[in-house]
C-alpha cells in the first residue's frame, strides 16, 4: 500500500472493516439494511434488550435502494471523509463524498453514521463489539481529529 493509502481510512468491503490510519480496525456494514437497530421493550416502553443486524444483505454494490430493495454497499473507490456533523435523521454523521473517477451506478448520499431504525442502504455503520469506546461516538470523536481526510474502499 502507498503512503497515500496509509494517511487514508480504508474501508473493505469482503471483512466488513474499516481501518483508521493509526492501524485500529472497526467492524462495519454497509448495504442490505444491516446495521439496523433491533430494541426490545418491556411493558412500560423501556428498552430491555438492543442489538444491531449485521448478518445478512447484498454483497452488490451496484444495486440502489427502490422500494422494498434495500441497497448494497458503498461501490469501491475513493471518497473525501468530511468532519462529523449532527444530520437531522442519522445523529452524529460523516458524510462521504465520492471522487469524480469513482463509477457510482446512480447512487449517492452515502455517510458514516451510528444505527438506525432503517440500517444502511450503502453507508458506513459501525457495529459495536460490546467493548467500551467502540460505538458511534467514540468513532465519530476518531474522525473528528482526522476529517476532512480520504478513504480508500475496496472489495
Amino acid at each position: 500500500m502507498s503512503g497515500a493509502a496509509m494517511d487514508a481510512l480504508v474501508f473493505r468491503i469482503a471483512t466488513e472493516t474499516l481501518r483508521l490510519p493509526d492501524g485500529s480496525v472497526w467492524r462495519c456494514v454497509s448495504g442490505g439494511g444491516r446495521g439496523r437497530e433491533i430494541l426490545r421493550r418491556d411493558p412500560a416502553g423501556r428498552v430491555r434488550w438492543r442489538a444491531i443486524q449485521a448478518e445478512g444483505g447484498t454483497r452488490d454494490w451496484t444495486i440502489k435502494a427502490v422500494e422494498a430493495v434495500r441497497g448494497g454497499p458503498l461501490p469501491p473507490g475513493r471518497y473525501r471523509v468530511h468532519p462529523p456533523m449532527r444530520h437531522p435523521r442519522l445523529g452524529p454523521a460523516c458524510f462521504l463524498e465520492p471522487d469524480a473517477g469513482n463509477d457510482m451506478h446512480g447512487r449517492d448520499d452515502f455517510w458514516i453514521h451510528g444505527p438506525g431504525p432503517r440500517g444502511s442502504d450503502g453507508c458506513i455503520v459501525p457495529v459495536p463489539d460490546g467493548s467500551r469506546g467502540r460505538g458511534i461516538f467514540h468513532l465519530m470523536r476518531r474522525l473528528a481529529r482526522l476529517a476532512p481526510c480520504a478513504m480508500l474502499v475496496i472489495e
